[in-house]
């Protein structure tokens, strides 16, 4: 698959989460390396389209690597929300996404593992589950302080804590600045969480194909 079909079956896999009402729409769709954005417009809900694509090289991987994790403090973690809100407020110079937000019945929704562990700690789950998760409208000043305290808990805390573990205690916080950078740049008051992407896009692109 190319990035942009990645992105579009992103967006499918997504979209039984958006609400009605929703005029445009963006699933972020953070990933290791870098980050899809894609922007849909959905006045025909049976044909929704695809207004535009942004992919930037950086995920939650590569901005650990450039910005460290063990000892991140506040001061470095708004670093790296302002490096990712001027790589993506460039893009917003093209693609004029921030008119649509003012429209209003604009919805962001989030795709990824880290960004379905913020919202198990959000609903302060002991353990992972999906059934809570997927489908989480979380507001992004919830996203901002709970940011706070992941960082305030520090990289053994965040090891530790039962629904991080040492899998994403590495890159969780990178995830929670791509997403408050894309809040900044596109100002939402809340993100909706999907647990779900590219695999149950491609399931729904067959169920299409087949009716």
């Amino acid at each position: 698959l190319s990035g942009k079909d990645e992105a579009v079956l992103s967006f499918l896999g997504c979209s039984p989460l958006l609400d009605l009402g929703t005029r445009n729409a963006v699933v972020v769709d953070v990933g290791g390396g870098s980050t899809d954005c894609t922007v849909v417009n959905m006045l025909d809900a049976m044909q929704p389209r695809i207004r535009t694509w942004v992919s930037i090289p950086h995920g939650m991987l590569t901005l650990s690597e450039r910005f460290g994790v063990h000892d991140l403090t506040h001061a470095g973690y708004e670093d790296m929300v302002a490096f990712v809100t001027g790589i993506l407020a460039e893009h917003e110079k093209e693609h004029g996404i921030g008119a649509l937000v003012k429209e209003g019945g604009f919805q962001m929704l989030c795709s990824s593992g880290t960004v379905t562990t913020i919202g198990a700690i959000h609903h302060g789950l002991e353990r992972y589950n999906r059934a809570v998760v997927d489908g989480t409208h979380m507001p992004l000043s919830a996203v901002h302080t709970l940011t706070r305290e992941l960082i305030d808990m520090g990289y053994d805390g965040r090891r530790r804590h039962s629904c991080i573990g040492r899998d994403r205690a590495d890159f969780i916080l990178a995830g929670c600045a791509i997403v408050e950078a894309a809040g900044k740049v596109w100002p939402v008051d809340e993100i909706t969480i999907a647990d779900r992407g590219v695999r149950e896009g491609i399931i729904l692109s067959l169920f299409r194909k087949a009716s």
